[in-house]
């Protein structure tokens, strides 16, 4: 697999538009997956999953943080290596 950039060497091509309905997207996803931490029935890793490419074209902070999460990073981190949550 091709390895990414860190996200301060990215630079997104996306008008001002694309930006912020990634953002949006990104923020939406992560709620839902911060939700999805306290109930029992709703996933949380995947939501954090499809959030790290939104943020990757709009919020690069956001998408660093998330990365580097504590308790929900390392999963996210494998998905985008390997391909699966191991």
């Amino acid at each position: 697999m091709t390895q990414r950039p860190p996200p301060s060497k990215r630079r997104s091509r996306l008008p001002a538009s694309g930006r912020m309905f990634y953002g949006a997207l990104g923020f939406v996803l992560v709620g839902i997956g911060l939700v999805g931490a306290v109930l029992p029935l709703l996933p949380t890793t995947i939501f954090l999953i499809l959030a790290v490419p939104c943020f990757a074209r709009s919020n690069e902070r956001m998408e660093t943080w998330i990365l580097n999460h504590p308790q929900f990073g390392t999963p996210v981190r494998r998905w985008i290596e390997h391909g699966a949550i191991r």
